[in-house]
């Protein structure tokens, strides 16, 4: 939470979009972090202002950020090869990273003693790693389309899936429904279901499925696209893609929830924009890195303050998601399009009408907006 803040000087609100209308805020963000190596993911404590980030050489940096300073507490160098996932426990007490090496491991964050770990989790690299909320459950994935469930409580995996014939690219738990989704680099998408061992697979699509996100309460799936779309599949109707978004001129190769309704998108070159699902809309840019280098991936700080986002340039860099209202203002009032160049699609509604129906929408957008998660015990308690 900004100084401002923490001294009642800022009101809080659930989202940047509860905010009235014409409310300004400091728009000041933490400084970058800069690294020596290429920055391939990062993950954010669930309520501290800490930041984890692993980098291609296997090291895994982490930083309490903040406005005045940021803060190295830790460098932890627990892997053969690059550190391709990192994800923190319910209450933030581990993290757990997955690499190139094919290891999994579950690491103290207060300390960075390494408390497990399983030196040869997949026969191939490992791409893709997620935390499953209040189930003592990790889900991985590898560059040959296996998808793994962990039990770290008892040390062990519990299943094992394999219903891609390239690499996964990204998971998604929802831990409701006691599912895992996966996107591959095989163009498609895959839902299992870790209670009943049922899985479910898309149609396959002619560019790889690089990123994932669950919006509308559960009923869309969006998947980011080698092509430059982001595909919405209908929950339960899992065969092909509903609708899609355009006007990303290179790969969507990050997605981050905002709320129901918004979510950010980070390309290919390198360029973070606000995109709104359903009527669909590219809002306009957050910001960007460096037109040289992609975005790898984008996370919401546990405080919903910032958005963080890593690139090949070297960096984590923070976003005010306040600035994300800002954005969603001046798309509602009229304002400036994103300057890529348009897609036609002759599915596509007349633009008149999407505007029109894009205004009226982003007037009540915000009020479905997500909150934190919290965990009702230590998620280690039986370690």
């Amino acid at each position: 939470v900004s100084t401002r803040r923490r001294l009642g000087l800022e009101p809080s609100f659930p989202s940047p979009l509860h905010r009235p209308a014409g409310y300004r805020v400091t728009m000041a963000v933490p400084e970058p972090l800069v690294f020596s190596d290429e920055v391939l993911d990062l993950a954010f404590h669930p309520s501290e202002p800490v930041v984890a980030s692993g980098l291609i050489s296997g090291k895994i940096f982490i930083h309490r950020y903040s406005i005045e300073e940021n803060i190295e507490h830790g460098n932890l160098h627990n892997h053969e090869s690059s550190c391709r996932a990192l994800s923190f426990s319910d209450d933030g007490t581990y993290l757990f990273s997955a690499s190139s090496d094919k290891s999994l491991q579950c690491i103290d964050a207060a300390t960075g003693t390494c408390f497990y770990r399983q030196t040869r989790a997949h026969d191939h690299s490992i791409n893709a790693l997620v935390n499953i909320p209040s189930t003592g459950l990790v889900a991985t994935g590898d560059d040959e389309g296996y998808v793994k469930l962990w039990d770290l409580r008892q040390r062990r995996m519990t299943n094992s899936y394999k219903a891609h014939e390239d690499y996964i690219s990204a998971l998604l738990a929802i831990p409701h429904k006691k599912t895992i989704v996966a996107t591959g680099g095989d163009g498609r998408l895959s839902v299992y279901n870790w209670k009943t061992t049922k899985e479910k697979v898309s149609d396959q699509l002619e560019d790889e499925l690089l990123s994932v996100c669950l919006m509308k309460s559960g009923h869309k799936i969006a998947c980011g696209t080698q092509d430059g779309t982001i595909a919405l599949y209908t929950w339960g109707q899992f065969g092909d893609f509903s609708d899609r978004i355009k006007n990303h001129p290179k790969s969507v190769d990050a997605l981050a929830k905002i709320d129901e309704d918004l979510l950010c998108s980070g390309s290919e070159d390198g360029v973070i924009r606000v995109v709104h699902v359903l009527p669909n809309k590219v809002l306009g840019v957050l910001g960007a890195h460096s037109t040289e280098y992609p975005i790898e991936n984008l996370k919401v700080s546990g405080d919903r303050s910032y958005l963080g986002s890593c690139s090949h340039d070297r960096t984590v860099r923070f976003w005010s998601l306040d600035r994300v209202g800002e954005v969603v203002e001046q798309a509602a009032n009229g304002g400036a399009p994103p300057q890529e160049e348009t897609m036609d699609d002759s599915d596509d509604n007349d633009d008149t009408e999407e505007q029109e129906e894009l205004g009226s929408s982003l007037q009540h957008v915000g009020t479905a907006a997500a909150k934190p998660s919290t965990s009702s015990g230590q998620f280690f308690g039986d370690l």
